[in-house]
């Protein structure tokens, strides 16, 4: 995840790309003001409400037209959705079980944000 918000970085610093992208995201109603936030917070505040619906168990097709101008962004989608975190995460609607070992949404968005989002610069 982290590689592919990386390269939504590098792609958002294209004047063009950043004006349909702001126009996509206006539009879609994914934020108010897109054209207020740098391209950095830009993406990362999608990727974030990408990974906030998907464990939410809302579905991800807002997004589909964002992906052709930010391509990269597809693969933050198919991570979400990988059987690795439906196994390990407690995604709604949660199965009737007994005990359900899989790890509570708020622990998973915790351990994302602080892995995926929060970049830091290397000292």
């Amino acid at each position: 995840m982290r590689i592919a918000l990386a390269d939504s970085l590098s792609l958002i610093e294209n004047t063009m790309c950043r004006l349909q992208i702001d126009v996509f995201v206006r539009d879609s109603r994914l934020q108010e003001q897109p054209e207020s936030l740098s391209g950095k917070t830009l993406v990362i505040e999608l990727a974030k409400a990408m990974a906030r619906d998907r464990v939410e168990g809302r579905g991800l097709g807002v997004y589909e037209g964002l992906y052709s101008y930010l391509p990269p962004l597809r693969q933050i989608r198919y991570a979400l959705f990988t059987a690795e975190v439906h196994q390990n995460v407690q995604i709604p609607p949660a199965p009737c079980s007994i005990f359900d070992g899989r790890i509570p949404v708020k622990e998973f968005w915790e351990s994302i944000n602080k892995q995926v989002f929060i970049i830091t610069v290397d000292d």
